[in-house]
Parts: structure tokens; sequence; C-alpha cells
């Protein structure tokens, strides 16, 4: 929309975004497969990143993006560490298939097309 998004944040803070259809792509691959090896599993984005990160990735897939990172914390600030996709995928197959950026570009177009609330 041309404004700058303000973001309260702690710069050394990681996030871990994943996409909803990897999710749901996920929960499909874990439903269809004819065998569990393990009863539990992480799904995720694949990779942990701080808000500088993210803003960064954000500049770069959405030329003019006006993102300005402010002094403050998460309002869910719970500690977190890498998570481990790495069973999900040896056992089932499954791997994320967006990355931030590719993730960042599906929410404008579904924004653009009155997709999202």
């Amino acid at each position: 929309a041309g404004r700058t998004t303000e973001i309260p944040c702690d710069p050394a803070f990681a996030y871990h975004y994943v996409h909803v259809d990897d999710v749901a792509e996920a929960l499909i691959t874990g439903l269809a497969a004819e065998s569990l090896p393990s009863l539990v599993y992480n799904v995720g984005g694949g990779e942990a990143l701080t808000m500088p990160e993210i803003a960064a990735r954000a500049r770069a897939v959405l030329p003019g993006a006006q993102v300005a990172l402010v002094p403050g914390a998460d309002d869910v600030p719970d500690v977190q560490t890498e998570f481990d996709i790495g069973r999900i995928g040896r056992e089932l197959g499954w791997r994320p298939r967006h990355d931030m950026g590719s993730g960042i570009l599906a929410y404008r177009e579904a924004l653009r097309a009155g997709r999202v609330a």
C-alpha cells in the first residue's frame, strides 16, 4: 500500500514461519503414508530467521517495501531454537515447498485476490 510497516522486535529473536499449504501437505503426507515409522514429526519452514532477516527477504521480493524495525518484543516471547524437520523428510519424504520469499509473494497475491481476511 506504499506505507511503512513498523515492526517492534528484538533483532536477535528467532521466528519459525511455515506456509499453510506446506502444513496441509505435511498432514496429507502423514495421513496417506502406509506406515508411520515415528509417531511425532516436526513440521516447519526449515529455518529460523530473525526479524532483520525476514525484513530483508521481504524487501528482496517486494521492491519498494518499507519496513522499519523498532525496539520491542514479540507478543508471545517463547524462546525458540532450530526445529529439526529432518525426520519427516527421511521417513515420509516431506519437505516444505515455500521459503520465506515465496510465502510473502503468495500472501501478497492472496491479498490482491481477496482470499484472506
